[in-house]
């Protein structure tokens, strides 16, 4: 939304966010979307650029990464210090933990 202005048809965003192809293990893919078995969506990019959407609990993590000047990047790269998937995943479960502490 822009405003009070759809943007994006509301159509168009269920597409993208349902899986149109079996990636196996009960992960679909949609849209640049992989479809968790569990409902929560994530969109994965250059360097480990990641976001995950857990639409069930509103919630969005995004983990962005500087590859803007390559040495960075391959600094970063080459020392192996990437957030992958289990990552993301144990930051949801510790966020939505904390979600429901009172």
């Amino acid at each position: 939304m822009w405003g009070d202005t759809r943007v994006i048809p509301e159509n168009w965003i269920n597409a993208s966010l349902t899986a149109h192809v079996d990636a196996g293990n009960g992960i679909g893919y949609g849209y640049m979307w992989w479809i968790m078995p569990d409902g929560v969506v994530m969109a994965t990019g250059t360097g480990g650029q990641k976001i995950w959407l857990d639409r069930k609990n509103q919630l969005m993590i995004v983990n962005r990464v500087d590859t803007g000047d390559g040495l960075s990047r391959g600094l970063w790269w080459d020392l192996g210090v990437r957030v992958n998937n289990n990552h993301m995943r144990e930051l949801h479960q510790q966020v939505l933990a904390a979600l429901e502490q009172p």
